[in-house]
């Protein structure tokens, strides 16, 4: 700083490595393991004694200096040659796109209305937009009711307004939506506000699910059935899947191969490249929920995913005692 005095620093042990593989190796707190997102680092805000409005201040601000990290690394306090620019560039240009996962659209729409940081919200959004960067809002809805009140409708508007996509996913849930009709009629309205249906999920084989579960077979009928009603412009909602441990696994239907009565599966993404799109079968079970619940057909032991996930599984935990 001069003066023989010293300044603290916003941000400390922050190292770029354009040679290695893009992941976070900092840890926001002693609880979290690496940063991995930015609704991370906002739900963390409290913990370090910011509101939300300061949290999205200095969030800009990083964006900021990020975003212009060329005339940064030029400038006489750092130093840089064009040359070393050039080499450092990898680690700093390589986000395109920017995913938010969000139930504020529905669950708390004033998020993007009223809020006192709503505006801050959506000109950090447009300004992402403006520097080139694809913003696609992961819109959680699992009824079209959730998009009938004029704030949700507003909020749409202001969010689309930035330049960001929304993208809608949501959970087939019996008491809820276990009907062809009114995933129908969601994807209707979707489009009609200019939100690109993308994802009918699976229950997760986690928490309180036996209430909203239902058999894999139910959800393939519902989807098929929700499809038959829309237009091309709605058929883009890929379903139903389960974001299982080997990836995220599609059901695309119930068919009959080889005499036997099967489940066609493939994977929408894999912990494996290789196998994303592979096809691949299970035994028709009416009663199972879950990838764990099925077994290979036509007299296979195992999926052919399963000996991989067994070495990862083995690696963390140590191998089983018995097969």
């Amino acid at each position: 700083m001069g003066n023989d005095k010293w300044a603290l620093s916003p941000a400390f042990d922050l190292n770029p490595f354009p040679d290695k593989l893009r992941e976070s190796k900092t840890w926001l707190s002693e609880d979290t393991g690496p940063i991995d997102s930015i609704g991370q680092l906002l739900g963390k805000a409290a913990y370090f004694y910011l509101d939300q409005s300061q949290a999205l201040t200095i969030l800009a601000e990083v964006h900021a200096a990020v975003t212009d990290w060329r005339q940064v690394a030029l400038s006489k306090e750092v130093g840089l040659s064009h040359r070393e620019l050039a080499d450092f560039a990898p680690a700093f240009e390589h986000v395109t796109t920017i995913r938010i996962g969000t139930k504020a659209l529905s669950f708390w729409p004033f998020r993007f209305l009223t809020d006192p940081d709503a505006d801050d919200l959506l000109r950090l959004l447009e300004d992402l937009v403006r520097r080139g960067k694809h913003v696609a809002v992961m819109a959680h809805y699992n009824h079209w009711r959730e998009l009938e009140t004029p704030q949700a409708r507003e909020a749409i508007r202001r969010v689309r307004d930035t330049g960001a996509v929304i993208r809608s996913q949501g959970p087939v849930l019996r008491h809820v939506n276990d009907d062809a009709g009114v995933w129908s009629r969601l994807w209707r309205t979707q489009v009609r506000l200019g939100i690109q249906p993308y994802y009918m999920f699976v229950e997760r084989d986690t928490g309180a699910r036996a209430y909203f579960e239902l058999p894999l077979a139910d959800a393939v009928r519902i989807h098929r059935g929700a499809l038959r009603q829309v237009s091309g412009l709605a058929r883009t909602a890929c379903g139903p899947v389960m974001s299982a441990y080997p990836g995220k696994v599609e059901v695309q239907g119930v068919a009959e191969v080889r005499g036997e009565r099967v489940f066609v599966l493939r994977f929408q993404q894999a912990r494996d490249s290789d196998w994303v799109g592979r096809p691949f079968f299970a035994r028709f079970d009416p009663a199972a929920t879950w990838l764990d619940q099925l077994r290979p057909a036509f007299g296979e032991t195992r999926f052919f995913f399963e000996s991989h996930s067994r070495v990862v599984i083995d690696t963390i935990t140590g191998p089983a005692a018995t097969e």
